[in-house]
């Protein structure tokens, strides 16, 4: 029986806790950062995930949502003698490598306090392809102005599956695609 889940490590000095995924097979313990520290009056130990007075909490929960659900296809389309530690491992670091190599922006939301006494810009992104027009405005910042991403749109369907992953899935928006 192999088990899932996920728990805070010890504090940093700056009061911030690594989150670690732990999967534990036959009483070992196979255990890795996540790549996401959050302070622990922010995490649900019951449910194991970030409370909504982190503001990053919406995009870290699918990170986590995500790491469960690809290591139990893993597991689960693997054979008994394909699982071993070091294989699991493994599996775990090339997760968690793949968001570090795409995400280094963080973004803003709603909720953070960080919005407060700016002004919302609303926009929309036509013929949005892979979404450069949309990274751009997201990731820009003027005076006291931020721009808030409603809708995209495009004919290719390999575009909506980029800007979903992108800015639902990994970013925790609710933009829509047409």
């Amino acid at each position: 029986m192999i088990n899932i889940n996920f728990y805070l490590d010890k504090a940093d000095k700056n009061h911030f806790s690594p989150i670690h995924l732990v999967i534990v097979k036959n009483g070992v313990k196979i255990k890795n950062s996540i790549g996401e520290k959050i302070r622990s009056k922010d995490w649900d130990a019951k449910v194991k995930l970030v409370k909504p007075s982190e503001y990053r909490h919406k995009s870290i929960n699918q990170y986590i949502l995500f790491l469960k659900k690809e290591i139990q296809k893993f597991i689960d389309s693997s054979t008994q003698s394909q699982l071993t530690d070091k294989k699991i491992k493994s599996k775990i670091k090339s997760l968690v490598e793949r968001k570090k190599i795409s995400s280094n922006n963080t973004m803003v939301y709603e909720d953070s306090g960080y919005l407060e006494g700016k002004e919302k810009i609303t926009f929309v992104d036509l013929f949005a392809g892979a979404g450069g027009f949309s990274e751009g405005f997201l990731q820009a910042e003027h005076e006291n102005k931020l721009y808030d991403f409603l809708v995209a749109n495009d004919i290719n369907e390999n575009c909506e599956l980029t800007h979903l992953a992108r800015y639902n899935h990994q970013l925790g928006l609710d933009a829509e695609f047409l």
